[in-house]
């Protein structure tokens, strides 16, 4: 098994588009490391990531969550952090 994820396949297994992956690998919100000048991250720290809340949890041939705005301050909130917000308050 390949334990070392290019930034494609973490585009798909995230449902994330590709240039939302390399923004995430530049600024540390992805784990990752430059191999020969390439990127690469291994696929146990893609995993407790996702386990973390740090990124929606990907869905079966579901569409990235939408990003909606919430009240007249104009903020905008996506579905993954509502979510993450009620799985906290409940415990």
């Amino acid at each position: 098994m390949n334990d070392f994820l290019t930034p494609t396949q973490v585009a798909a297994e995230l449902k994330l588009g590709k240039s939302t992956v390399y923004r995430g690998l530049e600024d540390g919100r992805i784990p990752g490391t430059k191999i020969c000048g390439r990127w690469r991250t291994l696929r146990s720290q893609l995993v407790e990531l996702v386990r973390d809340g740090r990124v929606p949890m990907p869905r079966a041939g579901a569409d990235p969550m939408p990003v909606r705005r919430v009240g007249k301050g104009g903020r905008f909130r996506s579905k993954a952090m509502e979510l993450s917000q009620k799985r906290a308050a409940i415990g």
